[in-house]
């Protein structure tokens, strides 16, 4: 994400040993204290500069407290007039500080270039240092801002003056990262939008591009005096609105609907605060970008994307794939498309003419389109263009020797290049974005991930209901609820849902988790108390209990009720057929267990509690064999391993020989160069050692629901207990892991090998799926994968840990049969041949090695505790179609809903449908009111690559539906009105096609 501290450590040691300074004698008789300012891409800051008695101290001004004194430096001023500086090792992190500095009444200035091969050009070190003649001060100046002669581009058989840089003044702001929330509020947004409006004040042509709603918003709450002057320079087209989004937001790990809540939130306060509808994507820093998004960018009227990451970190691969274009079009299985931008420099340039004309070089020999953006400005803890960037730009913009120079914003650039000739002639890319680095941020911090998957699951279920509650009376929670959707999505922020930031951002994250699982679960019971109210359950034996299902399909699953102390019931359904039921016990917490079956679709069933538990004989496992109908399941009395799982359905061994399935494995996985090396983002496999040994192995459930073995292992101080579980009448194998785990540089993985290998695997991503070879692949295999429809290439070998949201599959190369591998809360997995890897917890050290020492996924943490994880296999004839993993996916992580009631009488029945489900290949991912009346919108995607008939029928006549984008406005795809007749509503559905219906009852 950005460069590690210590390089950047290096690269100002060596900038300061070899700063040499020549000038006249500069008198140091008394005490002068002025200041040197320093700057790169990576980090920014500003030292004061103490001159006593010949001697030089810089003391370095970071705004986190570093760990020791060595962020004093010290030199000697010689007799001679020639200085040079020393260095000790960097501790904190310097920001750049918006202070303006003292006129320069004597001084002078130097810069030193270092190149830095993961920005793609060198960084900037200027170092400003005033003292003597002021005529000598003034001339280094004016020399520092002159650019040298340059000749790059001279030799080009385009002209210079049809060649085109666009100037973007940009601050790329973290909403929190190695800082907190508050920071961000009340320091970086003000600072730096403050002094953009300088710039715009004192330059005429300056133009400023910023994003992130979530900032805006902060600021209008807390500095309204910015925010108006913002609207002003809005409207005069000087401040450019870039993303659309709520926040600059993780594209792996949050759901689709999550995804689409970014710009329908985003581009909605843009739209109401400045009247811009923002037409350019911008996630500059993101570390990976899923499949979808251009699908999801057409639908929020996006047509344009921005990155600078595809590049970043592209050498500590081996061998070296270089990422090969700057510009091209990116498309969705769907076939929507969006121009990309992925610029030559970084997103916090500097303004370097040398540099820039080389950039322009690049982007002409690779794309023969000479248009250039340049975004500016320092990034990260804010800053953004400074003075000398400015004046720097002038000075380039008035020369004859040199491109068109344009203050400029992303909107004008991309306009210029997709008007260009050679536009329609750009490269096409039609599949995910894959970053060749910051593997490791897909499984940092459990903790975080873990609330989130349970937080977009809570607000969808929440809002299904109250959208059906709505007809019987319950006023919809709108800004409960889209509030609740906001803190949500500021989790989403890069560096903090992908666990990268400091331990502050995950105290603060932890309150905002727990808020909106406490207001969202009140919202979601309250509509279901509403619906219940509303149903006729007088007739029955015993207490009513009502199950909920919040997905679009008629569905079996597990209910657990929680139960009384004295309370021993069963369970019985509506002809009065006793259910087999089993109560579990953890601690005095007592739970009736139950199989619910045929729960219809966005619908409930009733059951009732009986006084009389369930009979039944306990099953035939053992302390090492499980058995149901589906699957026959051997634990090695040794190991706690899984040494044979038979499908007998199928008729087929799951794993392979080894004996060695459910394998908890840890390997090293410390940088060469730790701390540094940022092991948050970066995963650096060493050895492994599996865990071979079983302290405990023990039956500790025999019933008639479900089956349990519970297995213990330690490693270090670290425990595990891993309770493998089948349940009557389920072809599901489940594992729930507690971890409590205190290791550092570690990774634990839970391994797989299977009976049958392929060459290519596929991961669930938002709207759909995305397949990937085996990366241990040298050459092409003969087979090619579908989907993509692609060859393998060099750059499939850097993808050893890839995104997956809640289920991966491994099927045979003639998808006779397979194995699909769910999970509850995790989001990343390794694939080889035949076996798969689920990444469970890390123990990286947070942030760089100047900021201070906390570990990520330590139990000792009280916010994290013990580690829960489940994840389950589903073996299957056919392909993960055929198995309808999808849903399999859906529903390991939405659970029924169980309301114990009071017998009453309604006009709904003891069991319904408010929508039958549609096609199999069909998901539907949202049901909720409209934004802006109280139509319902209805969130639809295909999942199987097939054009389809959809036929949607209601509980109730529906007087209208039409087709409209993910924003509600109808303004970026044809609205279209849909067939209805009573109760049903027609609709194509493209393949892989996202479709948002609105209906109107």
């Amino acid at each position: 994400m950005k460069a590690a501290l210590s390089r950047n450590s290096v690269y100002l040691f060596i900038s300061l040993c070899l700063l040499c300074m020549v000038c006249s004698k500069p008198s140091v008789d008394t005490e002068l204290t002025k200041y040197m300012e320093w700057s790169s891409e990576a980090v920014d800051g500003v030292d004061r500069l103490i001159i006593q008695d010949k001697q030089v101290q810089i003391e370095h001004l970071a705004h986190r407290p570093v760990e020791d004194d060595s962020s004093k430096f010290y030199c000697d001023l010689p007799d001679t007039g020639k200085f040079a500086l020393t260095l000790q090792p960097v501790a904190g992190r310097g920001d750049i500080k918006l202070e303006q500095l003292p006129t320069a009444e004597n001084g002078f200035v130097t810069k030193i270039l270092i190149d830095d091969g993961d920005y793609g050009g060198a960084d900037l070190y200027k170092f400003i240092l005033y003292f003597g003649d002021p005529q000598i001060a003034a001339k280094y100046q004016k020399e520092f801002n002159r650019e040298p002669p340059i000749v790059e581009l001279q030799k080009m058989d385009i002209p210079l003056k049809d060649m085109t840089m666009h100037l973007v003044g940009h601050a790329h702001v973290d909403l929190s990262w190695l800082w907190s929330k508050s920071e961000t509020i009340h320091e970086v947004y003000p600072n730096t939008y403050k002094n953009a409006l300088d710039l715009m004040n004192n330059f005429d042509k300056f133009c400023f591009s910023a994003s992130s709603a979530q900032g805006y918003d902060w600021v209008e709450t807390y500095y309204p005096d910015i925010f108006a002057k913002i609207q002003e320079r809005v409207k005069d087209g000087r401040w450019e609105i870039v993303g659309g989004a709520w926040t600059e937001h993780n594209s792996n790990i949050p759901s689709d609907e999550s995804l689409v809540r970014q710009y329908l939130y985003g581009k909605r306060y843009f739209k109401d605060k400045f009247n811009v509808d923002v037409n350019v994507g911008w996630l500059p820093d993101c570390f990976g970008f899923n499949w979808s998004m251009p699908q999801i960018y057409n639908k929020s009227g996006i047509d344009y994307f921005m990155t600078h990451k595809l590049k970043h970190q592209e050498n500590r691969n081996k061998p070296i794939v270089r990422f090969p274009y700057n510009n091209f079009w990116w498309l969705s299985p769907d076939g929507s498309r969006v121009l990309v931008c992925h610029t030559v420099g970084g997103y916090g340039e500097a303004v370097q003419g040398k540099k820039m004309a080389q950039q322009m070089k690049t982007i002409i020999e690779r794309h023969k389109i000479p248009v250039l953006l340049v975004p500016y400005g320092h990034g990260d803890h804010g800053g953004g263009p400074q003075r000398d960037m400015v004046e720097r730009a002038i000075e380039l913009e008035q020369r004859e020797d040199y491109p068109q120079v344009k203050f400029s914003t992303a909107e004008k650039y991309f306009d210029q290049v997709s008007k260009h000739p050679e536009a329609q002639n750009l490269p096409v890319i039609d599949d995910e974005l894959y970053i060749k680095t910051h593997r490791g941020t897909l499984t940092t911090d459990s903790q975080v991930k873990r609330d989130n998957r349970q937080s977009e699951v809570l607000l969808t279920d929440a809002e299904k209901l109250s959208a059906i509650a709505m007809r019987f009376g319950l006023e919809y929670p709108q800004q409960e609820l889209d509030d609740a959707w906001k803190l949500l999505l500021f989790g989403q922020v890069h560096d903090n849902l992908d666990g990268s930031s400091i331990q502050i951002v995950y105290d603060e994250a932890a309150e905002d988790y727990a808020k909106i699982k406490t207001d969202i679960s009140r919202l979601r019971d309250r509509a279901i108390d509403k619906i219940s109210s509303e149903i006729n359950i007088a007739g029955g034996s015993g207490e009513p209990v009502v199950v909920f299902n919040t997905l679009s399909w008629e569905r079996d699953g597990v209910v657990k009720l929680d139960l009384q102390a004295n309370e021993k019931p069963g369970i019985a359904d509506a002809a009065g057929n006793a259910v087999p039921s089993q109560i579990i016990k953890h601690g005095s917490q007592r739970t009736l267990l139950f199989i619910a079956r045929n729960i219809p679709s966005l619908g409930y069933k009733t059951y009732w509690l009986t006084s009389e538990p369930f009979e039944a004989s306990q099953g035939n496992s053992t302390a090492n064999h499980l058995e149901n109908e589906f699957l026959a399941v051997d634990v090695d009395p040794q190991t706690g391993c899984l040494s044979k799982v038979f499908d007998k359905m199928n008729q087929r061994d799951v794993l392979d020989e080894s004996g060695k399935g459910n394998v908890l494995r840890i390997y090293e996985d410390r940088p060469p160069e730790a701390p540094s090396g940022e092991p948050a983002w970066n995963i650096n496999l060493g050895d492994h050692t599996d865990l071979m040994q079983a302290e405990a192995i023990k039956l500790v459930e025999n019933g008639p629901v479900r089956q349990t073995i519970r297995i213990e292992k330690k490693y270090g101080k670290s425990n595990f207990a891993q309770e493998i579980s089948l349940y009557a009448g389920m072809p599901l194998l489940e594992t729930r892991l507690s971890a409590n785990w205190y290791e550092h540089y570690k990774f634990l993985k839970a391994v797989f090998p299977f009976s049958f290998s392929n060459e290519w695997a596929t991961f669930e991503i938002p709207f759909g799926t995305v397949q990937r070879y085996d990366y241990r692949l040298k050459t092409a295999p003969e087979a090619t994968m579908q989907h993509p429809q692609r060859k393998w290439e060099l750059a499939d070998h850097t993808k050893f840990e890839v995104a997956a949201l809640k289920w991966a599959d491994l099927s045979t190369p003639d998808n006779s049969y397979g194995v699909s591998f769910l999970n509850d809360s995790k989001y990343a997995y390794s694939f080889s041949g035949n076996t798969i890897e689920l990444s469970l917890i890390r123990g990286p050290r947070r942030g760089y090695s100047g900021t201070p020492e906390s570990w990520a996924d330590q139990s000792d943490n009280p916010i994290v505790g013990t580690h829960h994880v489940a994840y389950a296999l589903l073996p299957h004839k056919g392909d993960w179609l055929n198995a309808n993993s999808m849903r399999a996916g859906y529903e390991f992580n939405t659970s029924l809903l169980a309301k114990r009631m009071a017998a009453h009488s309604g006009k709904l029945p003891a069991e319904y449908a408010f929508m039958p489900e549609p096609s199999a290949n069909v998901m539907c991912t949202a049901l909720k009111k409209a934004q802006d009346s109280n139509a319902l919108v209805l969130r639809l995607f295909e999942t199987a690559g097939k054009d389809t008939p959809v036929k949607l029928e209601f509980d109730q006549p529906v007087k209208r539906a039409y087709t409209t984008d993910l924003l509600e406005w109808g303004k970026y795809v044809e609205s279209k009105n849909l067939r209805v007749a009573g109760k049903t509503v027609e609709l194509p559905l493209n393949h892989y096609a996202v479709e948002t219906v609105v209906l109107e009852f």
